[in-house]
């Protein structure tokens, strides 16, 4: 979905040179799923670039159900980065789903899903190539891009794509067919 719609205008390219590192951490406790991350951002400014531009940190057991707790994870997470050596160095975005606006936009607005994703979900991303998109001017009105992208699809479209099949689910689960690496859970 990120990619057709398209709401990320980078996501194509590191996924077209397979540049992207899925890892699964089957952890369910909190401590857990910061210390894999974390390890995990360490990691990624130790491969060159040209073998991992960026790694997706899937959750799948954590966080399913409460919003808030990952939300306060993401913040800790951010927080963690900031105050280490990777600050200026990695970036975090983070998609769950459950993610919602806030500002009162209706609970059936499409842009909600920009943040969305099918598994709490940690993206690590090389804060020098993000940089290098701005200062390209690729990052200008990402915002209002995809809010417009999402709002011409509409809501039920959009949650139509947004759902996985069973297949897709154990794919993920799986990880063969996505090149993904089973985590330790620390």
């Amino acid at each position: 979905m990120v990619i057709r719609i398209p709401l990320c205008p980078f996501a194509e390219k590191v996924v077209q040179d397979n540049t992207v590192r899925y890892v699964v951490v089957r952890a369910r406790r909190k401590s857990d799923i910061i210390a894999h991350v974390l390890e995990e951002a360490r990691a990624l400014v130790e491969t060159p670039e040209d073998v991992t531009a960026t790694t997706i940190v899937l959750a799948p057991d954590a966080f399913v159900e409460d919003f808030s707790a990952f939300y306060e994870t993401e913040r800790f997470l951010e927080a963690s980065l900031e105050a280490s050596d990777l600050q200026h160095v990695v970036l975090l975005a983070a998609f769950h789903p459950q993610y919602t606006f806030g500002g009162g936009l209706s609970e059936l607005d499409p842009i909600h899903f920009e943040k969305r994703s099918p598994f709490p979900v940690f993206n690590l991303l090389r804060a020098e190539r993000v940089w290098a998109y701005a200062n390209e001017g690729l990052t200008e009105k990402i915002a209002d891009r995809n809010e417009a992208a999402l709002a011409a699809i509409g809501i039920d479209e959009v949650r139509r794509r947004f759902t996985l099949s069973e297949k897709e689910v154990e794919r993920y689960n799986g990880g063969k067919e996505y090149g993904v690496s089973e985590g330790s859970g620390v």
